[in-house]
């Protein structure tokens, strides 16, 4: 594919892309994600976070105006489960363009993204909303050269002194 990027309009055709290792994806609609959870969850899975989507290459995401976020309504039950829409796994990614993550999913927790194994991922202007937290370094780094980070609109209301660090 070169240095043309993969257009993705799907949760379906987003997880191929990053299955794939693409050299660059770029986002063609907004990605409201149905939530992939273990139908009767084990304790460990309801201490961790279940990974969504995961990236083990080197790629760039533009989002292109668009947005990812987790498709819920008022019924939605994560059954003690927290998600993590999109987990770098030892991968160097920038994120760029406008749009961006909304991990808004009502009363359930929501991560954005989880840094993992030395991964790395660098923000070029894109938008979170965090349900609680927008991104997480658990192994690796994070450089911020543009962007903006919020909770999700559920949390802000509900719970907003769990809003303990944001960067903008």
């Amino acid at each position: 594919a070169g240095s043309y990027p993969v257009l993705v309009a799907t949760a379906d055709a987003l997880k191929y892309a990053f299955d794939q290792g693409v050299a660059k994806v770029k986002l063609a609609a907004d990605i409201n994600h149905v939530p992939d959870l273990p139908e009767v969850p084990t304790e460990e899975e309801k201490n961790g976070l279940i990974p969504q989507f995961t990236i083990r290459t080197d790629m760039t995401v533009d989002f292109n105006g668009y947005t990812l976020s987790v498709a819920h309504d008022e019924t939605t039950n994560f059954k003690g489960c927290s998600l993590c829409l999109i987990v770098i796994d030892a991968a160097t990614v920038v994120f760029e363009g406008e749009g961006g993550i909304n991990c808004e999913a009502g009363d359930n927790q929501a991560y954005g993204v989880n840094i993992i194994n030395g991964g790395s991922l660098t923000v070029k202007g894109v938008t979170y909303y965090g349900a609680l937290t927008a991104i997480q370094v658990q192994e690796g780094t994070l450089s911020v050269d543009d962007g903006f980070f919020d909770l999700a609109p559920n949390c802000k209301s509900q719970v907003p002194g769990y809003l303990k660090y944001s960067i903008n």
